[in-house]
């Protein structure tokens, strides 16, 4: 059994210097995110996947996702905020069970009404199915799952395969990719996404270990050989087990 946690920083408004009149001016101070202080974990267990969330009254809010043939890596999209309602994309991948040939991406809305009254914090949660894609990737029992996100698309694949999936948020259209290495045709071996929206995937290891960069929009940058690495610096990337 495998836990995860959402944590959140936040850091503080600093002061700026107006260079054209010498003047010290205050940035625009920075509201609290609305979910400040409130936390969900998920806990994978098999073939359904429990959630909690805990800094609100009641203290302890839960639920379950699934059934999965093995879910094997899930992560949050960026919310929104309206009024005291925060929405937000839950993406979980399912690699099957090497019996069935599909990978799946199963997208949840999760939904959080906050309240505060007399210093009171309380939190209406809600995760509900949103929409299944069906990915053009191949199951394989004992498999490891990459996961990463930035603002437009979703980016998944596993070892068991050589090719990783490109999932536009919006219109949820699968696109495939493959190394742009042309001595490179190892399986997928890491996905993972800078803060700023910036997408690697990495195909194969060692010498020959070629990767595909993209922008936050998903179009493609670069490629490369010989680039090895576990994260890069500042990334939000899906937790698997």
């Amino acid at each position: 059994m495998f836990s995860i946690y959402s944590r959140k920083i936040f850091l503080a408004g600093a002061a700026v210097l107006a260079a054209t009149t010498g003047l010290m001016v205050s940035a625009p101070a920075q509201s609290a995110p609305l979910d400040e202080n409130i936390a969900t974990s998920y806990t994978t267990l098999g073939t359904v996947i429990n959630w909690q969330t805990a800094g609100t009254n009641p203290p302890i809010s839960s639920g379950t996702l699934g059934p999965f043939d093995r879910a094997c890596a899930i992560v949050e999209g960026k919310p929104s905020t309206k009024g005291d309602v925060m929405t937000r994309s839950v993406y979980v991948l399912d690699e099957g069970n090497g019996d069935a040939d599909t990978v799946v991406l199963h997208i949840y809305t999760r939904t959080d009404t906050i309240t505060s009254s007399g210093g009171v914090t309380s939190d209406v949660e809600t995760i509900v199915p949103h929409r299944q894609v069906v990915l053009s990737l191949t199951s394989q029992a004992g498999a490891a799952c990459y996961m990463a996100a930035n603002d437009t698309s979703v980016f998944a694949g596993t070892s068991a395969n050589n090719q990783a999936s490109i999932i536009d948020k919006k219109t949820f259209v699968e696109s495939s990719i493959q190394s742009y290495v042309a001595a490179n045709n190892g399986p997928v071996t890491q996905i993972t996404a800078a803060n700023e929206g910036i997408v690697f995937v990495t195909f194969g290891t060692g010498s020959i270990a070629g990767f595909a960069e993209f922008n936050n929009q998903s179009e493609y940058l670069a490629a490369g050989q010989n680039f090895n690495f576990t994260v890069l610096a500042g990334t939000e990337n899906a937790t698997t087990f």
